[in-house]
C-alpha cells in the first residue's frame, strides 16, 4: 500500500533552500578558517587538505549510488512506485557500508605509504587521520543520500536545511576540539564528531516532515540500473574533481604540504562559488526529469534556451562576484594580502564561471539517463587537465600550476560542452545565445568594481574592508540592474510572464539593451526554424524558470512524430 506522501515544493523554494543551505554551510567553514589556519598552522593545515583530498578520491568507489539516489526516486515517485523507491534507497545505503568498510582498510594499509606524503613521521598518525577521513566522508555521502531520496520526491527545503545544519555542525565540532586541545589529531576527531551530530539532525528532519524513511528489500534488478547509472555519473564526478581539485595533490606531493595549503585555502570560496553556482542546475535536474517522462525529448528541448539563459544569469552572480573582489576579500578573510592564494583564487573562478553556465546541459543529459557521454567528456578533460598541472608544475613551480589551473579548465569544459550538445541534437547556438547576455552583464559588473581594490591594493583586515563592502556594492548594483533590467535574472514575484524592462527605463536604456543583445548574438529566430524562446508558448512550466504553454501540441519540437524519432535514436 502506497505511503502518504507531502506535495512536490516548487522550484523556486527548492532552488532558494538550496542557496540557503550552502551559504549557511560554507559560511560557517570560511568563517571558522582563519581560526583552524592559526591554530594549525599552514603545514599541518596543508596536512588535513591532502588527507581530505585522498578521501575524496576514495569515494568514487561508491558506485556513484549518491547522486544516483535523487534520480531514480524522481522517477519512480513520478510513477507512484513507492516499493521502488524503497529499493533504491536501501541499494544506495547498503553500498556506502561496504564502501567505508573496503576504503577503512585500504587506509590502514596504505599508511606507511601516505605518511611521507603528508611530511609525517608516524605512519600510525598517517593511518588515524585517513581512517577519520574516510568516516567523515561516509557519513556526509550518508546524510547526502537520504536528503537525495527527499529531494526526489520534491521535498526540497526540510532536507537541504538539514544538511546545511550538519555543514555547520562538522565545522564547529574542529573549531570547539581546537579550543581545548590544539593539535591535528584533537581537529580530526572534532570534526567527525560535529558530521555524526549532523547526520542524527538530518534523520530527524526527514522524519518529521515525511513521517518516514523509505526502504525496501532491493533486488539486482533495481541495484544494476542504479549502478549502471551512478558509474557513469561517477566517472564525470571523477573528471570534475581532477579538474578542480588535482592541483592539490599535484602541490602537496611535488612542492609541499604548506603549496596544498595555500591552494586549500584558495579553493574553499572557489568551491563556495561553484557549489552555490550550480545550486539551481541541482534543482533543476528532477524538475528536467519529470519533464522527460512526461514530455520526452521535445518536452526538454522547448525550454533548453530559456532555462540556459535563467541558470547562467543566477550562476554567474557569486563566481563574478568572488573574482571582482578578491584583491579585498582575501585579506578580510585572512588578516593579510595573500596575493598567491588570489591568484590561485582567481584562475579557478574562471574555470567555474564556465562550469556552472553549462549546469543546464549536463543536468538535460542526466535526466534523458544519459550519462555517459558526460562521463567521458569529463573523465578525458580531467586527464588532460591532471597531465598539463603536472608539467606546469614540474617545470614551472606554483605559477605553472596556477596558470595550467586558469586555461585549462575553461578550454576542456567549453570542448566538452560542444561535444555533449552534439550527442544530444541540441543546436550549439542555443547555448551562446542564452547564456552571451549574462556574461555580458557580470563582465560589466566586475570591471565596474574591479579598481577599488587594484587602486586601494590592502594589506591588511582593517584596511580592506571599506573598499571590499564598496566593491562589492558597486558589483552587486550593476549586476541586478542589468540583470533585471535586460530580463535574464528572475523577479521575486509570482508573475508567470516573462519579465521585461521597466517602463520608466529611458530610450537610451532600450538601445543599450539592444547593444547587450548583439555582443550576445541573440537573435530572433534559430537557424532550425524554431520560434524564439521569449514567445509566450514556449515553456509547459509555471515555475520561476519558465512560463506557461498556450498549447504544447502547436509546437513542432514538441510533437509525437519528433519524440518518437529522437528516443529512437537515443536507444
Amino acid at each position: 500500500m502506497a505511503h502518504p506522501t507531502r506535495g512536490i515544493q516548487s522550484l523556486k523554494a527548492g532552488s532558494a533552500a538550496q542557496v540557503v543551505s550552502i551559504v549557511a554551510g560554507f559560511g560557517v567553514q570560511l568563517f571558522t578558517t582563519p581560526y583552524v589556519l592559526f591554530k594549525l598552522g599552514l603545514h599541518d593545515f596543508g596536512v588535513w587538505s591532502i588527507t581530505g583530498a585522498i578521501a575524496q578520491y576514495g569515494a568514487l568507489f561508491d558506485l556513484g549510488v549518491s547522486r544516483a539516489a535523487s534520480r531514480y526516486v524522481a522517477v519512480f515517485h513520478s510513477k507512484g512506485d513507492v516499493r521502488n523507491e524503497g529499493r533504491v534507497v536501501a541499494v544506495c545505503v547498503a553500498t556506502l557500508f561496504i564502501v567505508a568498510a573496503m576504503l577503512g582498510g585500504l587506509a590502514l594499509m596504505a599508511s606507511q605509504l601516505i605518511a611521507p606524503v603528508l611530511g609525517l613521521r608516524d605512519p600510525r598518525q598517517a593511518g588515524t587521520l585517513l581512517l577519520v577521513a574516510v568516516a567523515i566522508l561516509f557519513v556526509g555521502l550518508l546524510a547526502r543520500v537520504l536528503a537525495a531520496a527527499s529531494i526526489g520526491r520534491g521535498r526540497t527545503v526540510p532536507p537541504l536545511t538539514a544538511v546545511a545544519i550538519m555543514s555547520a555542525l562538522q565545522a564547529l565540532g574542529g573549531v570547539v576540539v581546537l579550543a581545548v586541545e590544539p593539535s591535528l589529531i584533537g581537529f580530526a576527531y572534532g570534526t567527525l564528531g560535529g558530521i555524526a551530530l549532523g547526520l542524527v539532525v538530518v534523520v530527524a528532519v526527514i522524519l518529521i516532515d515525511e513521517r518516514r524513511i523509505t526502504f525496501a528489500v532491493p533486488n539486482w534488478t533495481i541495484a544494476r540500473e542504479v549502478f549502471a547509472y551512478g558509474i557513469s555519473s561517477q566517472i564525470a564526478a571523477l573528471g570534475d574533481l581532477l579538474l578542480f581539485q588535482s592541483g592539490k595533490l599535484v602541490a602537496g606531493a611535488l612542492i609541499g604540504p604548506s603549496a596544498a595549503g595555500i591552494y586549500e585555502l584558495a579553493s574553499r570560496p572557489a568551491m563556495a562559488a561553484q557549489v552555490l553556482g550550480a545550486s539551481p542546475g541541482t534543482a533543476l535536474m528532477p524538475h528536467l526529469t519529470r519533464i522527460y517522462v512526461s514530455g520526452g525529448v521535445g518536452g526538454i528541448l522547448t525550454e533548453y534556451e530559456h532555462l540556459t539563459r535563467r541558470n547562467t544569469s543566477v550562476a554567474l552572480l557569486i563566481p563574478f562576484a568572488m573574482a571582482a573582489t578578491a584583491v579585498t576579500a582575501i585579506p578580510v578573510w585572512l588578516d593579510g594580502p595573500h596575493l598567491d592564494v588570489v591568484a590561485v583564487l582567481l584562475a579557478l573562478l574562471i574555470g567555474i564561471s564556465v562550469n556552472v553556465s553549462t549546469s543546464t546541459c549536463t543536468c538535460t543529459l542526466m535526466a534523458m539517463g544519459r550519462p555517459v557521454m558526460i562521463a567521458k567528456v569529463t573523465a578525458v578533460a580531467g586527464i588532460l587537465q591532471v597531465i598539463a598541472a603536472v608539467l606546469a608544475t614540474k617545470f614551472f613551480g606554483f605559477v605553472g600550476l596556477t596558470v595550467a589551473i586558469a586555461i585549462g579548465v575553461p578550454v576542456t569544459k567549453l570542448a566538452g560542452l560542444w561535444l555533449m550538445q552534439s550527442s544530444a541534437r541540441i543546436p550549439q547556438s542555443f547555448y551562446f545565445r542564452a547564456a552571451g547576455g549574462p556574461y555580458v552583464v557580470a563582465l560589466v559588473a566586475a570591471c565596474s568594481a574591479l579598481p577599488i581594490g587594484l587602486m586601494t591594493m590592502p594589506q591588511s583586515r582593517q584596511s580592506a574592508i571599506v573598499p571590499f563592502v564598496a566593491g562589492a556594492f558597486v558589483y552587486l548594483a550593476v549586476y541586478l540592474v542589468l540583470g533585471w533590467g535586460f530580463g535574464y535574472l528572475p523577479r521575486a514575484s509570482n508573475q508567470t510572464s516573462e519579465p521585461v524592462p521597466n517602463e520608466r527605463w529611458t530610450m537610451r536604456t532600450a538601445r543599450m539593451a539592444r547593444v547587450v543583445d548583439m555582443l550576445a548574438g541573440r537573435r530572433r529566430g534559430s537557424r532550425s526554424g524554431m520560434p524564439p524562446t521569449s514567445s509566450p508558448n514556449r515553456h509547459t512550466s509555471r515555475h520561476w524558470w519558465s512560463r506557461p504553454s498556450d498549447g504544447a501540441g502547436r509546437d513542432p519540437l514538441n510533437s509525437r512524430e519528433l519524440r518518437c524519432r529522437e528516443e529512437r535514436t537515443s536507444h
